[in-house]
């Protein structure tokens, strides 16, 4: 354990209501800390422990950690449970140790536990009130528990899934459990709010709930919050820093890279960027380890498992990727393609750069494309701005920088300078704390107009021959395909309508593709498939080998 974190756990009282925040660099072993809550909860040092993150791979990866590392739950594994999308082991939150996203605690905190989604809408839909659920289990449950809430920043991307993030903090906080935030680059404006909404708590309810920071380079309970022996390797890491504005330049240079025995990582903003590079290098010769997030399950899981090994192995190997491996697969590259993006997420490819000690000489390549991808325009060209500014003067291992050289995390506290307003006003929703329904209908409007959560509107799709794998598809790139295609490779669509109401493939795609021309379509495609019950939809095997690999 690392000397920093050992020095929080000296200070943090994990039995008592609180917010702690835990701001350490890449690589430092954050996620360390939680195995010992984990483990906590064994001896009954705490109720429960709940690790959140807005990344499926960092929630897999976590999963493996704790079932592989942690004692009593290698031996008791029916305390240990995923709680998220496919991975349905703790419905009502009642285990001891849970991995999940803030989609599925949200949910629950907001009074829609995702257990009863479906006879929820379905009194939404007839105002027929009811059948509340069970959300006071769930919730209840919750609030007993120390919350781990990994790589927050990353939670706050939309502004319906900002509202989702500081109303959670704010029921947590509220109804006394224990609260860790933990990234390195946790911006200081997300810090500086959650002390607003922690001093707002406390004054509103009249409440004691403790605070404690450990923010590298600054304080760590009585320490100055910096670890030698931790900058000292950070310092002897030598990165060779360039930008290109050519993939095909970027992709030649990581295959000769690759041919020198080095590990590659390729980490691109979109699915559709990625399956072109993929092509690029199926003709070059190369066939690249693929992870994006429209793999199916077991896909995900066999190209994960497949790196990890070669990884393990000391293999040479490209693996080529969109954000999903910002955070969460534990491995390192020698040489790395990062596609321009916000400094905060592009700090956090980096991190999956020279990641071991051992590991000295890199390079890094910063792609730049007119593309923003899913990201913000003005925090993209704010990073290009101070990187092109800076280029030569950026230590992109070294979290503090060092002789004439910016540490990353003052960068990115730079970066945030720029991007936040003067007095930002967190929003958030009071009544969250109420134990009655009557907010209920509400949050599921607010839920389904994409106010409240994300607003990609998803449809889980089941894949013909391989029983019980799926993906989940937005709708919008599904509906790219042309109406013949889909009319062919759909085939059938799932709903819980009742017995003798069968809703066809050609009003399904046809509902679909108006809806989709319209203003405010994403709204409307969610209502039309909340009510009228549509559950899933199998779709043939080369259908789905297009989405998720560009054709086989």
């Amino acid at each position: 354990m690392r000397l920093l974190i050992t020095e929080f756990q000296d200070f943090f009282d994990p039995s008592v209501p609180g917010l702690g925040v835990l701001r350490l660099p890449t690589g430092y072993g954050k996620t360390e800390l939680f195995l010992q809550f984990a483990e906590m909860t064994c001896n009954g040092n705490i109720e429960r422990a709940v690790y959140v993150s807005p990344l499926r791979t960092l929630n897999e990866d976590l999963y493996r950690k704790l079932a592989e590392r942690v004692p009593c739950l290698r031996e008791n594994s029916d305390i240990l449970a995923r709680e998220y999308m496919e991975r349905r082991e703790s419905p009502f939150f009642h285990k001891k140790v849970i991995v999940t996203t803030i989609d599925t605690i949200g949910m629950h905190l907001h009074k829609i536990p995702i257990p009863e989604l479906k006879a929820l809408l379905r009194g939404f839909f007839k105002k027929d009130f009811s059948t509340r659920g069970h959300y006071p289990v769930s919730r209840s449950n919750v609030s007993e528990s120390l919350v781990f809430i990994d790589e927050p920043h990353l939670m706050v991307l939309e502004k319906g899934m900002k509202q989702m993030f500081y109303n959670t903090l704010y029921y947590l906080l509220g109804t006394g459990a224990t609260v860790v935030l933990a990234s390195a680059t946790i911006p200081g404006s997300m810090i500086s709010n959650a002390k607003k909404l922690l001093e707002t708590t406390r004054d509103m309810l009249k409440i004691d709930i403790k605070y404690t920071e450990c923010l590298y380079g600054e304080k760590c309970g009585e320490a100055d919050g910096r670890d030698e022996d931790f900058e000292e390797k950070a310092l002897a890491k030598r990165v060779s820093i360039s930008m290109s504005e050519s993939l095909d330049d970027s992709l030649s240079l990581a295959i000769k890279r690759k041919r020198e025995g080095k590990r590659v990582l390729i980490i691109l903003n979109t699915r559709e960027t990625v399956l072109k590079a993929q092509r690029k290098l199926l003709e070059l010769g190369e066939r690249p380890i693929l992870l994006h997030g429209l793999l199916s399950k077991n896909d995900r899981e066999e190209r994960t498992s497949e790196l990890l090994d070669m990884y393990k192995r000391g293999e040479s190997y490209i693996a080529l990727a969109t954000s999903v491996v910002e955070a969460g697969i534990d491995i390192s590259s020698d040489f790395m393609v990062a596609e321009l993006s916000p400094l905060p997420s592009l700090i956090q490819r980096a991190g999956r750069l020279l990641r071991k000690d051992e590991d000295v000489d890199g390079e890094l390549v910063i792609l730049i494309t007119e593309r923003r991808g899913p990201y913000d325009a003005k925090e993209v060209e704010a990073t290009k701005d101070l990187l092109v500014e800076r280029l030569n003067r950026v230590a992109l291992k070294a979290p503090l920088g060092k002789e004439g050289k910016i540490g990353y995390m003052k960068l990115v506290e730079e970066w945030d300078g720029l991007m936040r307003s003067d007095e930002e006003h967190i929003q958030y929703r009071k009544d969250i704390l109420s134990l009655s329904p009557r907010d209920q209908p509400l949050n599921i409007n607010d839920f389904l107009t994409g106010e409240l959560g994300r607003r990609i509107v998803s449809i889980n799709a089941f894949i013909e021959g391989r029983r019980g794998d799926s993906v989940s598809i937005p709708v919008q790139d599904l509906f790219a395909y042309p109406k013949d295609r889909l009319l062919n490779e759909i085939r059938n669509i799932e709903t819980c309508r009742e017995e003798g109401k069968v809703l066809s493939k050609e009003e399904f795609i046809n509902k679909i593709e108006a809806m989709l021309s319209r203003e405010k379509s994403i709204e409307k495609v969610n209502l039309y498939l909340k009510e009228n019950c549509i559950e899933s939809i199998s779709i043939s095997e080369d259908l789905y080998a297009d989405i998720a690999y560009g054709g086989r």
